[in-house]
């Protein structure tokens, strides 16, 4: 892939989210993991301002992310991976009825 992000540090697994991995979520394509596992940290810290961004691409990302119009391939992969995030944090309880016995 022709990117000008930099390389995370180390691995991107989500793991919080994903204890099984990013490819056996059913959320990724195989590529769209192993994207997320070498950009994953980059892309995280350049949103949350511990990155400046050090080239072009690197500020159209953060744009990109900020107003949701979204044409980078990694911006979409971004998007695509908050979506997940948010879908995985749905739970559901049960309704307990108390037996009222007389």
């Amino acid at each position: 892939m022709n990117t000008m992000i930099r390389v995370g540090v180390r691995p991107f697994y989500a793991e919080h989210t994903f204890p099984y991995g990013l490819s056996r979520s059913g959320y990724f394509s195989k590529r769209e993991a192993e994207e997320l596992s070498i950009y994953g940290h980059s892309l995280q810290g350049l949103l949350d301002n511990s990155l400046v961004p050090l080239n072009e691409e690197e500020s159209t990302f953060t744009r990109e992310i900020a107003s949701g119009n979204c044409q980078l391939h990694l911006s979409k992969l971004w998007k695509k991976y908050m979506l997940a995030i948010s879908h995985s944090k749905m739970q559901y309880g049960f309704i307990q009825k108390k037996l009222i016995t007389e």
